[in-house]
């Protein structure tokens, strides 16, 4: 099994969210000794918006000039703070969610990590709606850190310790491998797992598969050397897996994606589509 935070994968929009964003991941990788593959993509649907009626091939090598060069410095940027750090040799062209989910699987990056916002090339396309498409079909770990703007600068809500108190969120889809994850995860760090379950009405207690998981990862912390607590609440998951993260004073959130969609969650929005909005904690999602 390959080490948590081993390869990472930043995919960057080259906008002012981007060297505040490499600069925190760089003390995350200095401090889990992770290699990392910056990745710029071009959208596609935007080059041929903003150049029709011009010469689209002419506009993309202008981009890829550009972006290199970007790129480059941000490289070097990170390589100061002791990085491993290269720049995926090419800059694709296509569907961003697409290409960075397609390229984590080819360097065998072991997770994504992006931030919250930012804006693309043109200043048309939010990078929140790329991470959302990232998280969705992506086959690695996504890492969502929050960034916002504070008296003008960008900032990235963060700590290295990024592992010290995982919250993760658990239902009857969660799987061995999401919690082997994140006790690997607090292991590196000398974390504690919190193992959180949200009971919506109708339902009055955990389901069996629900108390099956709880199980595992008792047993997965105590072979591993990691505390691991079990929550049990009631409400509506996303607000109740954020209220829980702030009074636990936990360091991440991690949660799994499912592809089982229920006619609520169609109307209203998915628990993690509710949850990346939410949530101001390191939010890892989980492919199960």
């Amino acid at each position: 099994m390959a080490r948590v935070l081993e390869h990472i994968l930043l995919p960057l929009d080259l906008s002012e969210v981007s060297k505040p964003l490499a600069i925190s991941v760089a003390e995350l990788a200095s401090r889990h000794k992770s290699r990392v593959t910056l990745l710029h993509v071009i959208e596609e649907a935007m080059v041929i918006h903003v150049a029709a009626g011009y010469d689209v091939s002419s506009l993309i090598r202008s981009i890829e000039k550009n972006a290199r060069e970007k790129l480059d410095k941000i490289r070097k940027l990170m390589m100061e703070k002791g990085v491993n750090v290269v720049v995926y040799e090419d800059i694709p062209v296509g569907n961003p969610g697409a290409v960075i989910s397609e390229v984590a699987e080819e360097v065998g990056a072991t997770e994504i990590v992006m931030g919250s916002k930012g804006l693309g090339i043109f200043r048309i396309l939010p990078l929140g709606s790329t991470v959302r498409e990232t998280v969705k079909i992506s086959r690695k770990p996504v890492i969502r850190l929050k960034t916002y703007k504070e008296n003008g600068h960008v900032k990235v809500a963060y700590s290295p310790r990024l592992f010290r108190k995982i919250l993760v969120g658990v239902d009857r889809n969660t799987s061995k491998s999401m919690i082997d994850y994140a006790v690997n995860a607090a292991s590196t760090d000398d974390g504690k797992v919190v193992l959180a379950h949200i009971i919506e009405p109708p339902l009055e207690e955990p389901s069996y598969e629900v108390k099956n998981v709880f199980k595992y990862g008792e047993k997965a912390g105590e072979e591993r050397g990691v505390e691991v607590e079990i929550v049990v609440a009631r409400g509506r998951a996303d607000k109740m897996l954020t209220a829980i993260a702030s009074q636990m004073d936990a360091s991440s959130v991690l949660v799994g994606r499912t592809v089982e969609r229920r006619l609520s969650e169609l109307i209203l929005g998915s628990t993690l589509d509710r949850l990346m909005t939410l949530c101001e904690l390191p939010l890892i999602v989980y492919p199960l």
